[in-house]
């Protein structure tokens, strides 16, 4: 991708006021754009599939499927798009699982600023996987 062409996010969470929280921590940075929303598991599997995003930041806990189930989903309409899972699950087991099994980051709503959230998003898209650092040492 160009330098100057900013990075399409997907903001998947069946809460809205979380995925406005998230687009205010995101606000302000020119080479973030947030391409696309959705509050569902079909929904993000449509969009991903649709406007093939670069990063997802996608929750767990959807009312109609597994956040996991819809990450291998998108995995297969989507292969270059990077998941960061923030999620209220903490659970170090099941963040251990999923970035073994291709989810490239783990962070937990509870604790997410703005910092921790730009960490984790550089860092995936440098190609590294990132667990929130209240799971890391567990």
């Amino acid at each position: 991708m160009p330098p100057n062409v900013p990075i399409p996010i997907l903001l998947v969470d069946d809460f809205a006021l979380w995925r406005q929280k998230l687009t205010s921590l995101l606000q302000g940075q020119a080479s973030l754009q947030i391409v696309g929303e959705a509050e569902s598991g079909r929904d993000a599997i449509e969009k991903a599939q649709l406007l093939q995003p670069d990063l997802i930041l996608l929750d767990i806990g959807l009312p109609d499927m597994s956040g996991v189930r819809v990450a291998e989903r998108i995995y297969q309409l989507s292969p270059k798009s990077k998941i960061i899972f923030v999620t209220q699950h903490d659970d170090a087991e099941l963040a251990n699982l999923v970035t073994v099994n291709g989810v490239h980051g783990y962070l937990l709503k509870q604790y997410i600023d703005r910092k921790e959230l730009l960490s984790a998003i550089t860092a995936v898209l440098c190609g590294k996987r990132c667990i929130c650092k209240q799971l890391r040492c567990c």
